[in-house]
């Protein structure tokens, strides 16, 4: 018994080790499933995000294509002027060149019938000597008369050639006036196939209010008309603020049509605001006050400047960015 050598159980520790690799393993795949769900959530917040950002570029890439597309109807407009002017033009040219295509087939027709009363005499038999010497006597030849002596047949065939050379040239000037005639024709008919197109405006149709040479907004031919009669005149020039502006910076350019604004004339500052908004009414106010300061430091009598507000309900569908812009209008 002594001798003898008492057995080792292994079994023990190896499951101990086996259940610690075991729990290894399941936290490391549970640390790997919560950084890949939190991968997953950070990704769908960017793909999100880069949507919102992409809806924002394609709206302001919208306004800006429909600003371009208003430019463009402008200088289309101004082209449709300029052709009809250009088409009045040739149609007064082509007045021209018929009065005076009237006055050559009159002269042609003249030297017709010049040559065909001569023509009967040139062909005409020779008279006898007796006859000829009275037809002579009556009609006394002078020597500075050289044409006479000319054979008459040669005379006739020079005028027939004159007469077939003006023929053919007041041809060729038909022709091109006919040509022409057509082109203008053609043109009056597209002219007028646009200018019916145009000529019906619907009461929802999109206008483009202009002033000084810049656009102020897109907003409906009922607003744009509503917005001229409440300022009762042509605005010179627009001072457009931001959100957070109630004084003009020194660093922001003027407003288009300021520059060339007579100094001496009277001017009325329009700012549109909302009376039940004592806020907005602040705020639009202080505007209206801080473009007549920057006006009388840039030279403008003070007496001659007029800030006044207006319900923004006396335009329908003006929108918001109307309290953040001052209309320059001159006084009556």
């Amino acid at each position: 018994m002594r001798g003898a050598v008492a057995e080792q159980n292994y079994w023990p520790g190896y499951l101990d080790a086996l259940i610690n690799v075991m729990l290894n393993l399941l936290f490391l795949v549970a640390v790997f499933a919560i950084g890949l769900l939190l991968l997953n959530v950070q990704t769908m917040t960017q793909q999100r995000q880069l949507t919102d950002l992409g809806a924002q570029q394609e709206q302001v890439l919208g306004a800006q294509t429909q600003e371009i597309m208003d430019e463009l109807g402008l200088d289309e407009a101004e082209k449709a002027r300029l052709t009809a002017r250009l088409e009045q033009l040739d149609v007064a040219a082509m007045v021209e060149r018929r009065r005076r295509l009237g006055l050559l087939s009159q002269e042609v027709a003249e030297q017709e019938s010049v040559v065909a009363l001569r023509k009967p005499q040139a062909l005409a038999p020779e008279p006898a000597p007796a006859a000829a010497a009275a037809a002579v006597i009556p009609t006394p030849v002078t020597p500075a008369a050289p044409p006479d002596k000319a054979d008459p047949a040669e005379s006739v065939q020079a005028q027939k050639k004159r007469m077939e050379e003006k023929a053919l040239k007041l041809a060729e000037a038909e022709q091109r006036l006919n040509d022409m005639a057509e082109r203008v024709a053609q043109s009056q008919r597209q002219l007028s196939a646009l200018q019916a197109s145009r000529a019906q405006p619907v009461q929802d149709q999109v206008v483009d209010l202009r002033i000084a040479g810049r656009s102020l907004a897109v907003e409906t031919a009922q607003t744009s008309q509503a917005l001229r009669q409440a300022l009762g005149g042509v605005p010179q020039a627009v001072w457009e603020y931001a959100a957070d502006e109630f004084a003009w910076p020194r660093s922001k350019s003027l407003p288009l049509g300021y520059a060339v604004a007579d100094k001496t004339a009277g001017w009325k500052l329009i700012v549109f605001s909302d009376p039940d908004n004592p806020r907005v009414l602040r705020e639009s106010f202080a505007r209206g006050n801080a473009t007549r300061e920057w006006m009388v430091k840039d030279g403008h009598v003070r007496g001659q400047i007029q800030v006044e507000l207006k319900p923004a309900k006396q335009v329908p569908g003006l929108g918001e960015i109307a309290y953040r812009q001052v209309f320059m209008v001159p006084r009556p």
